[in-house]
């Protein structure tokens, strides 16, 4: 148990890293407000940034569809070793949830700029619920060691 413990924490760390690059990355093309989130796919021609089309929004976010669902496909099943079955489906469907809307606000923007406030509150509500699984992840594995520990002794 202590070596998955280890092992877990390592992931943890490297996890929170990718969450962190993640935000990073969000901050830098998309920013959290309404213009500069819809200035990036719409482009602006003051900043010389060009407008995103279809099949390059498409070329971009098939590959981040596949992984963002394999990370929560992966972390919500960690979720069902421990005893909280009801919850594990609620945050489970919030992010795979937030994760689709992210995505999908993308293309929703080539078509209105109000789904920039969508693109905006999806990819905070992802991120949140990330983390949320995380530490409800790491919070049970450090009960589960600790009630090991006594029950050794």
């Amino acid at each position: 148990m202590r070596l998955l413990f280890i092992t877990f924490l390592i992931f943890s760390f490297l996890f929170i890293f990718q969450i962190f690059t993640g935000i990073y990355l969000y901050i830098e093309k998309y920013g959290f407000s309404y213009s500069s989130a819809s200035e990036y796919i719409l482009g602006n021609e003051e900043k010389f940034i060009n407008p995103k089309t279809f099949y390059g929004l498409l070329k971009l976010n098939f590959p981040h569809f596949l992984a963002i669902f394999l990370v929560v496909f992966v972390l919500s099943h960690f979720l069902y070793f421990f005893k909280i079955k009801n919850f594990y489906f609620f945050i489970a469907g919030m992010a795979f949830s937030f994760g689709f809307l992210d995505i999908i606000s993308s293309f929703l923007m080539l078509k209105s700029q109000i789904f920039s406030y969508l693109k905006i509150i999806s990819f905070l509500g992802f991120e949140i619920s990330l983390f949320v699984i995380l530490f409800i992840l790491v919070l049970n594995i450090f009960i589960k060691l600790r009630t090991q520990s006594t029950e050794n002794q």
